[in-house]
């Protein structure tokens, strides 16, 4: 015969499991009041000296860049234009493009490296900070970039390349400023124009996608084909190490670990289903040294 618990003991036990969840769940939200207030202080002192900036002031800066010069003979030619000697001197080959002028695949291949949401956040990925925080905190093997394309640019802009706290919390707060002012298609414009690439085949360093495609492979970018888009997408994570180049010519490290990054690229872009199975398998096969185009003279050797 089962016995039968009576009403009180029933309403008693209910009782205190809803007592038990009732201040658990109160433990959790002043566990993250506190925290929460903790953390504002915290991120606020680290703020403090960082100045508002004006949408003029953000906008200029962002499109800022020290583009390269050229030097043309006086006399034209058939077509009524003058010829080209060359570029001026320098060290630095910087070429500006327009939105429209980026290829497809040069887009897809950032957005699938370094920031899938770029269309979709406002300037910070939270899960991804959070996931790079937290490998910070637990000292993970494997650690990931929590930086937007966004914060990236403020901090190519405005801010020191120094890991420090205080750096990586005026990066966020510029990052959702700048989100608020410009467009994603103006942010994404002056972030590729911006970046660098690496020595080229030209032994220039080279920033920005389209001095990077010229300099390479002495081509437009919007002549880009996958492979060519993928391999430069890979580059501005760690130029220095990547460049295929130096000042001796063809470096075969950095070229190794430059083709190992590009089959990153194209794996993630694949994983994103931004181009097929055909299209990853064609882009690998591709023979990406052969298309570096070394034969590009800088114009104070030649004259």
């Amino acid at each position: 015969m089962t016995k039968q618990k009576s009403p009180k003991k029933t309403r008693n036990y209910k009782g205190k499991v809803f007592t038990i969840i009732k201040y658990t769940i109160l433990l959790i939200f002043l566990g993250i009041f506190f925290a929460g207030g903790a953390s504002a202080g915290y991120i606020a002192a680290l703020v403090k000296d960082e100045p508002i900036r004006s949408a003029d002031e953000i906008t200029s800066k962002i499109f800022k860049n020290n583009l390269t010069g050229f030097a043309y003979f006086s006399n034209k030619n058939e077509s009524g234009t003058n010829e080209l000697i060359g570029m001026l001197r320098a060290d630095e080959d910087r070429r500006f493009i327009s939105y429209q002028e980026i290829p497809r695949d040069v887009i897809n291949a950032f957005l699938a490296v370094e920031d899938r949401q770029f269309f979709q956040h406002y300037g910070v990925n939270v899960k991804s900070l959070s996931r790079a925080i937290l490998q910070q905190v637990l000292h993970s093997d494997v650690t990931t970039g929590g930086s937007t394309i966004t914060q990236q640019l403020a901090k190519y802009t405005f801010f020191s390349f120094e890991q420090t706290f205080q750096r990586k919390a005026k990066e966020i707060f510029l990052a959702l400023r700048m989100e608020r002012i410009l467009t994603k298609e103006d942010i994404f414009t002056a972030y590729i124009n911006k970046i660098h690439f690496g020595k080229a085949a030209n032994s220039n360093n080279v920033y920005g996608i389209q001095a990077a495609s010229r300099g390479y492979f002495n081509k437009n970018a919007k002549d880009l084909n996958l492979a060519e888009s993928a391999f430069l997408a890979g580059i501005p994570q760690r130029p220095t190490a990547y460049s295929s180049f130096n000042s001796n010519g063809f470096d075969e490290e950095g070229y190794a670990l430059a083709k190992k990054r590009q089959e990153l690229v194209l794996k993630r872009m694949l994983i994103e289903e931004f181009i097929t199975n055909q299209q990853y398998n064609e882009a690998l096969a591709f023979d990406i040294q052969a298309s570096f185009d070394t034969s590009q003279k800088r114009a104070y050797n030649k004259y």
